[in-house]
């Protein structure tokens, strides 16, 4: 009998001592505690960019002709003033003497139908012309002023893409044909110049020549774009993002940009639009393009900070104050959570449940379920 006992006694052992341990185990368990509050923890997309300047400058050139020197280094800084190319062109004397005469004659017009203009003034006040005379000849005069400005800007244009002073011709006259020569005969070659301080882009968008790439004799055409220029001042990021994130991003959020290439710089700045319309190359899920731009950045940042150059930005959405908690403190029931709140009056642990609201890499706000000044259990 007593043998039958001690074999009946042994076989308990193993779930005694199971027993045990489950039990060593759980007053060995530690965790902490969280007083709920409610705070406001701003939401944050990450998105990856490239850096863009936040303008280009694209020169054109003003009449056809040929590459005859490139002064400049594509992919290096350039200053404004700074000559660029040189260019010469069969048909720039012909292109200038036409738009040097054209402004002349509208001056001249003009002068003369503004003494004409005040003679007529003059007479209607004195009731020696009809009215009608006098409307007319102040249409006249103001035709004579349109002509003349579109006359004066035509040549600024030509004279700026050739790299003339414009100031050499406000004082010509058609009696000034000596000085007319001169000047003509003096455009040999057509100055590029810089107008902006920048970046020259490897990128001519020259299309006439091989490869695209300006080179000393490459052919150009009046209009085609022979340079652009990459002011770095600020910078311009274009991100894509799905239709779920459409609601959380508005003009004017904030931004922050860091870079692997420049990791101790942390530029700031804002989304300054979002299409609204799909972006046609979209495949199951939409995307829209937003813009986000940096108005400003110093030169030591422009010094670090190249064209091209990857880029993580972070936009950042203001929340109002709610209450959230660690989301290891949250537990899954299946299709609903709890949480372990230590009740006030005893100090006992308790289940209480809960409903949620967003979630983020570390926390979730609680909609229901507790209030501020709570305890809860987060297991460590």
């Amino acid at each position: 009998m007593l043998k039958w006992n001690l074999k009946y006694i042994f076989s308990y052992i193993p779930i005694g001592l199971l027993f045990i341990a489950f039990v060593l185990l759980n007053v060995h368990q530690t965790f902490s505690t969280y007083t709920v509050v409610k705070q406001s923890t701003p939401l944050t997309l990450t998105f990856s960019g490239v850096v863009q300047p936040l303008k280009m400058v694209k020169l054109t050139s003003q009449v056809d002709g040929t590459i005859n020197s490139i002064s400049a280094k594509f992919g290096g800084v350039v200053t404004k003033g700074q000559v660029l190319f040189t260019l010469v062109s069969p048909q720039l004397q012909d292109t200038l003497r036409s738009t040097i005469n054209n402004y002349l004659r509208a001056k001249s017009a003009l002068a003369n139908m503004t003494n004409e203009y005040n003679g007529n003034i003059a007479l209607y006040k004195a009731g020696l012309i009809s009215k009608n005379d006098y409307l007319n000849s102040d249409d006249s005069f103001q035709t004579a002023k349109l002509t003349l400005w579109d006359a004066t800007e035509q040549l600024k244009t030509l004279f700026k893409g050739i790299g003339l002073n414009e100031k050499q011709f406000e004082s010509l006259t058609l009696k000034d044909i000596d000085k007319i020569k001169a000047l003509i005969a003096s455009a040999q070659k057509i100055k590029v110049i810089s107008p902006v301080d920048g970046i020259l882009s490897t990128q001519s968008g020259n299309t006439t020549s091989n490869n695209g790439e300006l080179s000393v004799g490459s052919n150009v055409k009046q209009g085609d774009v022979i340079a652009i220029i990459y002011e770095m001042n600020g910078l311009n990021f274009s991100v894509n993002i799905v239709e779920t994130q459409l609601s959380q991003i508005f003009v004017g959020q904030k931004a922050s940009i860091t870079g692997v290439a420049f990791p101790s710089i942390t530029l700031n700045g804002y989304v300054n639009s979002v299409n609204q319309e799909a972006n046609t190359d979209s495949e199951a899920t939409p995307t829209y393009t937003i813009r986000i731009i940096v108005p400003e950045i110093t030169a030591q940042q422009r010094a670090a900070i190249k064209e091209g150059m990857s880029a993580m930005i972070t936009l950042i959405k203001e929340r109002p104050p709610s209450i959230r908690i660690p989301l290891t403190a949250l537990i899954n029931k299946g299709n609903s959570y709890v949480v372990k709140r230590i009740n006030p009056d005893n100090g006992s642990i308790e289940e209480i449940p809960v409903e949620t609201g967003d979630t983020d890499a570390s926390t979730v706000e609680i909609t229901s379920g507790l209030k501020e000044g709570d305890k809860i259990v987060i297991p460590d």
